[in-house]
């Protein structure tokens, strides 16, 4: 999983101080003053020089000429200008009400073009656990956004061999009511927002708190089959000024939703050889969930040019168990058991602080935030044909429970300058992570093994991993023509363990009819490694299903390990579209892409023991 660098933008700089304004205006004062003078030097030295002077008649008549005054010519920012992609949805808050979506967006998101529900990565395993999937990159290569802000909570969960996880995603942390607008970004304007937007990007926008609001919504669906599960939710929305200064928005959320039967697709059950003779596998149904949502978010706006906000906010997802397992032979009598309990709990708390300015040809918008998400979940198995599965407790006792913590602390700053004809746009980000991993093996080695940076005694084994990354870019919308707008960009990332990335891009729109237009572009995008598969101790061990086939049966007996000298998964994104726009609806457009995944992270084999790599 790819180690969440974080961005640490610089947020100096937030807003001028009286005195450097103050400083600023007497600078341009002096400007002013040594043109006009330089001005009048000119032309008193032309004159000493006996140089014929103007009729005062050819002056009248010069004064008399018709002035013509030219508009002025505002470029969009370069993040403007690449929302206007092919590659961009919008969804809008209206939309999203008219879908009545019943769990979360991915429902909707999923329609938009060059969108799928997957699970977590291209293999399809864990698949009752759909994440959306930009392009077919794999939900890990999906950016998740909240307001701008990355959300990568899924990071808490471990991978298994072939780097599943048993997660939902990122996509269900705010409720749909407190949504103004759900930008999905695709294509290679989704590189400038650095690691993780190999696919794309989703970017969940809530509501502004400025806009007066006080609402109570529910949503109730009762399928027509007994074998699929019910849901309901209801929210409150409260938004509104509390001074000239300071606004206020409130967001508190209940949703529960059952799961489906487990036997829901027991007519295609399969047999399978289970370790103690033929089974049936469970081609699970959808998990059900509980989410309860707080979100509190205030805004003050300091002046005309200033305006800071603090958030904080409170999320849990609790699924409802309907026999979902990573191979899918699961003991009936679990079934039984636990089918419709919670055998996973996702715990999101956060706080962010923001400044938004806009100054004379400047803008800016900076933030810093920190998240912890507690992921809590009863113990599975990690080896062979037992892996991912929920181990049963002993007789007499009860069903053991691993959590793990994972912390996150991103910051930002982004400025855009306008100028005559073009528009430059410059930014820092960093990301910083640290996992609290509670599943450190205890597995001793046999004498002499000898496997890079592993702790071969288990009691050294730390359980703690972090890293960073520190990533600053620029990008320039260039208008060329009135109709050609240029937009190249370069963005440049340290990752603390998986060192240096360079991302550049370009990208182009010719408007070369009033209604048809072509827009191309081409991107390096890249991952950075999560911290399971960069921790040399987290270790499990694998029978047949983690072995090399060329070991022999009777000397079975595997160790899967972390790696710290994992690399970037990187991608070349590439796109040509042509669309057609008659200005009273009627749209149209064709999209030719092409992404090139290099670097990809699996589990390798050395030895007799396999190690996450390329």
């Amino acid at each position: 999983m790819p180690t969440l660098p974080i961005s640490s933008a610089s947020i100096n700089a937030l807003y001028l101080p009286k005195p450097l304004r103050l400083a600023t205006g007497k600078a341009l004062l002096g400007i002013a003053i040594a043109s006009i003078l330089s001005t009048t030097a000119f032309a008193a030295e032309i004159d000493s020089r006996n140089v014929p002077q103007i009729a005062a008649q050819e002056i009248d008549e010069q004064q008399t000429m018709p002035s013509v005054e030219l508009d002025t010519i505002v470029v969009k920012a370069a993040r403007e200008e690449l929302e206007q992609a092919a590659g961009l949805s919008v969804i809008s808050e209206e939309a999203i009400k008219k879908a009545s979506i019943s769990n979360d967006i991915a429902e909707i998101v999923r329609k938009m073009p060059g969108v799928n529900l997957s699970g977590s990565s291209t293999s399809g395993q864990r698949g009752n656990q759909r994440q959306i999937d930009l392009r077919g990159m794999g939900p890990n290569n999906t950016l998740i956004l909240i307001d701008g802000r990355p959300v990568t909570s899924r990071n808490a969960v471990r991978p298994g061999r072939a780097s599943e996880q048993d997660t939902r995603g990122d996509s269900q942390w705010v409720p749909p009511s407190a949504i103004e607008r759900i930008e999905v970004l695709r294509g290679p304007a989704a590189a400038r927002y650095g690691s993780g937007s190999m696919g794309g990007v989703v970017n969940i926008i809530t509501k502004a708190p400025t806009k007066k609001e006080f609402s109570v919504t529910g949503h109730y669906e009762s399928p027509e089959s007994d074998l699929e599960g019910k849901d309901w939710r209801t929210n409150i929305n409260m938004a509104g000024s509390l001074s000239d200064k300071l606004s206020f928005r409130t967001t508190l959320g209940y949703h529960d939703s059952e799961g489906d039967d487990p036997y829901i697709n027991a007519e295609d059950a399969q047999i399978v050889d289970g370790r103690d003779g033929p089974v049936a596998s469970i081609a699970a149904g959808v998990e059900g969930v509980e989410n309860i949502d707080v979100r509190q978010l205030f805004e003050y706006a300091m002046d005309a040019m200033n305006t800071v906000g603090f958030e904080v906010n409170y999320s849990t997802q609790d699924n409802r168990w309907a026999g979902d397992s990573q191979f899918q032979n699961v003991n009936n009598d679990l079934v039984e058991t636990l089918a419709g309990e919670s055998t996973n709990k996702m715990r999101r708390y956060g706080a962010a602080i923001t400044h938004r300015g806009d100054y004379d040809n400047t803008r800016s918008n900076s933030y810093l935030e920190f998240s912890r998400t507690n992921n809590e979940r009863l113990a599975e198995g990690t080896a062979g044909g037992g892996e991912g599965q929920i181990k049963p407790p002993a007789a007499g006792e009860d069903y053991n429970w691993n959590e793990a913590t994972y912390d996150t602390l991103n910051a930002k700053s982004e400025w855009d300058i306008f100028f005559d004809r073009h528009t430059l746009t410059a930014g820092a980000e960093f990301r910083g992570e640290k996992l609290t991993n509670p599943l450190v093996s205890d597995l001793t080695f046999d004498d002499g093994f000898d496997f890079g940076d592993v702790e071969t005694d288990p009691a050294k084994r730390d359980p703690k991993s972090d890293a960073y990354l520190v990533g600053a870019y620029v990008e320039d919308n260039y208008q060329i023509t009135p109709d050609w707008y240029v937009t190249p960009g370069l963005r440049f990332d340290y990752h603390s363990e998986a060192g240096s990335n360079w991302s550049p891009s370009i990208n182009t729109t010719w408007d070369f009819s009033p209604n048809w237009s072509v827009k191309t572009g081409i991107s390096r995008a890249f991952k950075a490694p999560e911290l399971y598969l960069l921790d040399p101790n987290y270790i499990y061990y694998t029978k047949g299903n983690g072995c090399p086939s060329w070991v022999p049966e009777d000397q079975r007996g595997c160790q899967v390990l972390g790696n710290p000298d994992l690399e970037h998964e990187t991608s070349w994104n590439k796109e040509l579209t042509f669309t057609y726009d008659d200005g009273t609806g009627l749209n149209a457009g064709l999209t030719y892409y092409h992404n090139a995944y290099d670097n990809r992270i699996g589990a390798g084999v050395d030895q007799r023991s396999s190690r996450f790599g390329d």
